[in-house]
């Protein structure tokens, strides 16, 4: 029997349809729930697309309740396995610089607009671009900073919807009123639910929230947590990280490749990313650090702060959070980065998918 996510998601799935039905070769479709498994990723949708040749085609669908940037091609790509030309994502906007992405990447998509990459076969193909989107209603004021950090939070600890403002202030790195701002628009979103003092789930973890904090973190919380590129006199990333363990022990967590590499292997690559807290002149002096804008190379320094404690709760003792590390590899235009975080997140953060 279908699920309720899934009768949700053919909901949701409704004004896609409409453009759909709009391009001038599909004379048809039909959205059905389903409720199974397509390889290792979660099925609730597919479309049955009737074309004007009289024949069907049929799509797996992906419904994004939330704006995705252009570094979600990998993340998306990453999601549809091997096959992504079974599947259609549909987004609210895809503009320009993702839909360029994402149709390198082999993935059909559709938005609310009618921006789309569509193919069916050999003898049908659809890309529009350059559409707007609605204006959205005011209500829908987007996160800030710390609304992003307290998601990160409940994604990483999604017991705390249960637990006091305090705590989940804690576990984010902020004051407790982006705590109670977020709690409110998840409930208006229907995403959590009040239980006397206490919140629930109405679906743990939906994934409509991890989209929603990768293109937070890209917009948001990362400017705020780079605090620029360093150069010491390391070469190597390797020689890099035998100074940084040297000078400061225990509390240096790796993110990005490095910490990637130490997770998955796969790829380490010339920048190392390291949360290393603010970059103090007693600090500098200690690690012979200097800030560079000169071009990159390889034992260059990525100097990152963590936030809260959730951040820093990594899989070894010296990586930050998964998530954390995902949402950096996520945001590296390298496609071995890509193949990182799809690797890294099989092993680490299955309840994703």
């Amino acid at each position: 029997m279908p699920s309720r996510r899934s009768a949700d998601s053919i909901e949701a799935f409704a004004p896609y349809a409409e453009q759909l039905r709009a391009l001038p070769f599909v004379r048809r479709v039909d959205p059905r729930a389903v409720n199974g498994m397509r390889g290792e990723r979660q099925l609730d949708l597919v479309a049955d697309i009737r074309l004007s040749d009289g024949t069907r085609q049929r799509r797996c669908v992906e419904v994004k309740s939330s704006h995705l940037d252009r570094s979600a091609a990998h993340h998306v790509r990453a999601l549809f396995g091997d096959d992504p030309d079974e599947w259609l994502l549909a987004a609210p906007h895809i503009g320009a610089p993702l839909g360029d992405a994402l149709e390198a990447e082999g993935v059909q998509f559709i938005d609310l607009a009618g921006n789309c990459h569509l193919r069916f076969g050999d003898a049908y193909l659809a890309r529009v671009q350059g559409r707007s989107p609605a204006k959205p209603p005011a209500r829908s004021k987007s996160l800030r900073s710390a609304g992003y950090q307290v998601l990160f939070a409940l994604l990483v600890r999604p017991e705390l919807v249960e637990g006091t403002q305090r705590e989940v202030a804690d576990a984010a790195g902020t004051s407790r009123q982006p705590v109670i701002d977020l709690f409110e628009r998840l409930v208006e979103e229907r995403i959590l639910v009040r239980r006397g003092r206490r919140h629930e789930w109405v679906e743990e973890r939906p994934p409509a929230l991890l989209d929603r904090w990768l293109a937070g973190y890209r917009s948001h919380v990362r400017p705020r947590l780079d605090e620029g590129r360093y150069r010491l006199a390391a070469e190597t990333p390797e020689a890099l990280e035998a100074h940084l363990d040297a000078q400061l022990g225990e509390s240096v967590r790796y993110g990005g490749t490095a910490a990637a590499h130490r997770l998955v292997g796969h790829y380490r690559g010339p920048l190392t990313v390291a949360y290393l807290g603010a970059p103090t002149a007693k600090l500098l002096r200690a690690l012979r650090a200097r800030p560079t804008r000169e071009p990159e190379r390889s034992g260059d320094l990525l100097w990152m702060r963590p936030f809260g404690t959730a951040s820093v709760e990594g899989a070894t003792e010296d990586t930050v959070h998964p998530l954390l590390v995902y949402a950096e590899l996520m945001s590296d235009p390298d496609p071995r980065a890509g193949e990182s975080a799809r690797r890294l997140r099989e092993r680490y953060l299955a309840w994703s998918f």
